[in-house]
């Protein structure tokens, strides 16, 4: 295997790391952003988002683990 091949799962490993922190950061943003808020609409709003966040970064992992497998 060339040397390009042999440091491809470790770009990978780092790769989801580094994306699972932004998206930790992301979700952790948002929930401090939460609590001052009076109105339940705006929080509605922003505990969507969040779950957004986290549904993009589980379909994104999934497709960067899932073809490595199959």
């Amino acid at each position: 295997m060339t040397m390009r091949a042999d440091y491809a799962p470790w770009h990978i490993f780092f790769g989801i790391v580094i994306f699972l922190m932004a998206i930790c950061t992301v979700v952790t943003g948002l929930a401090s952003f939460i609590f001052p808020l009076d109105y339940p609409s705006e929080a509605l709003i922003i505990n969507f988002n969040a779950l957004a966040t986290l549904m993009f970064g589980l379909v994104v992992i999934l497709a960067v683990i899932l073809p490595s497998i199959y």
